[in-house]
């Protein structure tokens, strides 16, 4: 009954969502007619590639640290965890739930999934640090390098060594691990006292969640050449979004070179992880089209292909998760395995 009722919360939100940013649907309606229309299928088709890719991305890392699943089955779960970083911005950690819920219903250990949701982050990661080397490069080679890309660029890189360092501490310090989780659980559980509630979170969990989380890091290191296989199917993820803005400066008559392409998507996805509203909404297309124009593209076509790539990458997944909402298995009843 509980997961009923969070399914159709869940549900309200992202409908609430659709209907208060109706406006700019229509709006990104109207700029996709203005182009020729087999580039922007072509450009719609390369995104929804995108999206099954990274869906191929998270079974690689899944299967990297012992959890299973069919990539059918991770489908709906990705664009449920797209739709629901816009309905509920947590810095990915709504995903890693999701994700998390979702193995522990098929009977799969949830920590090692969140483990793989954090391994799918670092490896598009850190294939986007070397797009984003060769952008700087050329943006500083055209002198176009500004404050703010750079100071972007270094929490990006903070972020990184964060994640790398966290999978480090797991598979070499497991006891380290355990005391930082041990030390998390007594906050909330403390913040759960004060407004007498019961432990929020069981004794043991600390414990329990160090040795998956550190036999799935082990799990990573044991097996070099599928975290190749993670890298290569993330970098395949971003020339699928490349292709897609390229897709779309044909569809809008506008000339572009590969190092004012790089370079632009490079700002784009960058704003969109360090931004401080939802997935980048507001930000990552004025960045991109200050980008673009700086470095010789018509200030119209820049204003216009940032707000179709964006209208893309923000639309496709909102609509189709919620479409895909119903099968999540997070919300069908509950069970006794789901339970425990």
């Amino acid at each position: 009954m509980r997961r009923r009722w969070l399914f159709w919360a869940l549900a309200a939100v992202l409908l609430g969502v659709t209907v208060a940013r109706f406006g700019e649907l229509e709006q990104l309606a109207v700029t996709l007619s203005l182009g020729r229309w087999p580039w922007v299928v072509a450009a719609a088709l390369l995104q929804l590639g995108y999206y099954l890719v990274f869906a191929a991305l998270y079974r690689a890392a899944f299967l990297s640290v012992g959890v299973g699943g069919r990539l059918l089955d991770l489908v709906p779960v990705v664009f449920g965890s797209l739709a629901l970083a816009v309905a509920i911005p947590s810095g990915g950690l709504s995903a890693a739930a999701l994700f998390a819920d979702d193995a522990a219903r098929r009977g799969e250990p949830a920590v090692r999934a969140a483990a793989g949701v954090l391994l799918v982050q670092l490896a598009q990661l850190g294939v986007f640090v070397l797009i984003l080397a060769a952008a700087l490069a050329h943006l500083g080679a055209r002198h176009e390098l500004a404050a703010y890309q750079v100071a972007a660029s270094g929490i990006l890189l903070l972020l990184v060594a964060g994640m790398v360092a966290l999978l480090a501490l797991a598979a070499r310090r497991p006891e380290a691990l355990r005391r930082v989780l041990a030390g998390a659980q007594g906050a909330v559980n403390r913040l759960g006292g004060r407004f007498g509630q019961v432990p929020l979170i069981a004794e043991g969990w600390a414990e329990r969640s160090a040795a998956e989380f550190s036999a799935a890091a082990r799990a990573v290191a044991r097996h070099p050449d599928r975290l190749v296989r993670m890298l290569a199917v993330a970098g395949l993820g971003h020339l699928l979004n490349l292709a897609t803005i390229l897709a779309l400066f044909p569809a809008f008559r506008a000339p572009i070179d590969a190092g004012a392409l790089v370079a632009g998507y490079a700002m784009c996805y960058l704003f969109a992880v360090v931004a401080i509203t939802p997935v980048g909404i507001g930000v990552v297309e004025g960045v991109t089209a200050v980008v673009y124009t700086s470095l010789g593209v018509p200030a119209s076509a820049a204003a216009i292909i940032s707000l179709a790539f964006r209208g893309l990458a923000f639309w496709l997944p909102l609509l189709v998760g919620l479409i895909l909402l119903r099968r999540l298995r997070s919300f069908t009843p509950d069970t006794g395995r789901s339970e425990r």
